[in-house]
């Protein structure tokens, strides 16, 4: 009983002491904007715990709203035809970081952390995207093949993305619903889940866990 105690107390300086730690920047809670200059690019990358908003089809535009004092430790730049944001230091904001973006074109996403993520107006030959950690995303548009790797706790909706061919990978606990017109390739794993719409001649799909995979 006594080497309980001694472990408990132990545990619990350890937590308290990693609270009074931190190390960081608070949100000074001023909401602000920040609009920045971007060239064209037709991959994003994005980590962190942002809510992102895309219009696919205008010019490249960014603005980013948010904690005053933390929007210039958001960083976003341009590296070959890929957008990537993320962060220059660690901070709790007060207010939810927006970031607003338009981009002429868009086939590629890779998304990681807890970030929130909706898109309208796709229009490719192929669209691919990868989400992992707790991340949320919507995908409304139109392509030829939709590939997606889904990962960690995410939620993965593109029933409003049209697309002829389907290949989708689900595992741990994620969730993703699709719409497939011709063909859908889908691979579940762990507890994830696959729902999807549409009416495709061929089907094709594995399960192992206690995973499922359904036509909505």
């Amino acid at each position: 009983m006594k080497n309980k105690l001694i472990i408990l107390i132990v545990l619990m300086s350890a937590l308290l002491a990693g609270c009074f730690n931190w190390h960081g920047v608070r949100g000074n809670g001023i909401i602000s904007e920040d609009y920045r200059d971007i060239e064209s690019f037709d991959a994003m990358d994005v980590s962190g715990a942002f809510t992102v908003y895309v219009i696919v089809g205008e010019p490249a535009k960014l603005k980013i709203t948010g904690d005053e004092n933390l929007l210039k430790y958001v960083r976003t730049r341009i590296k070959g035809n890929k957008l990537i944001i993320d962060t220059k230091k660690n901070f709790k904001n007060k207010n939810d970081i927006r970031i607003d973006i338009s981009t002429p074109y868009l086939e590629d996403l890779d998304i990681s952390g807890a970030n929130t993520v909706k898109i309208r107006g796709i229009d490719s030959e192929r669209f691919k995207t990868d989400l992992s950690g707790a991340c949320k995303i919507l995908l409304e548009g139109r392509t030829n093949k939709l590939i997606a790797d889904i990962s960690g706790a995410s939620s993965f909706d593109a029933e409003n993305l049209e697309a002829d061919y389907v290949k989708i990978e689900c595992s741990g606990a994620s969730k993703a619903s699709v719409f497939a017109v011709e063909s859908i390739d889908a691979d579940v794993s762990g507890v994830g889940s696959v729902t999807f719409k549409g009416d495709p001649e061929n089907v094709r799909t594995d399960v192992s866990g206690v995973g499922s995979i359904k036509r909505k």
